[in-house]
């Protein structure tokens, strides 16, 4: 994982945040190819790099690309998998604060993704 010094963190995390607050980070995008990885259908891989960045910060024990690879449902995910354990994590209250911005933890997962890859 690269390293980051605090002013690029904090500039990266103000972008973040009115990203985030809109709603657009861990959108997924329409299209699947099944040859890619859950992490390659979000459509604003910049801002889900960053959130991605900032979820390992407070949860490095899942830094590991496989299991959250696993977490989320695989190689082989839908999309439409995906945003039903998006809906039952917000359901079900499994949110996480990451940059002041409160996500279903199924999002913040693939966002990690994007960070490792």
């Amino acid at each position: 994982m690269t390293t980051i010094d605090r002013r690029q963190a904090l500039i990266g995390l103000s972008i973040v945040s009115a990203l985030a607050s809109a709603g657009v980070a861990a959108e997924i995008g329409e299209a699947m190819d099944p040859a890619l990885p859950p992490a390659a259908y979000l459509k604003h891989a910049v801002s889900a790099h960053i959130l991605g960045q900032a979820y390992l910060q407070q949860a490095p024990e899942e830094a590991d690309a496989q299991a959250l690879n696993r977490l989320v449902g695989g190689d082989s995910v839908t999309r439409e998998t995906l945003r039903a354990r998006i809906a039952r994590d917000l359901e079900a209250g499994d949110l996480v604060n990451v940059a002041g911005c409160f996500m279903a933890r199924t999002e913040a997962r693939l966002c990690a993704l994007a960070a490792l890859s």
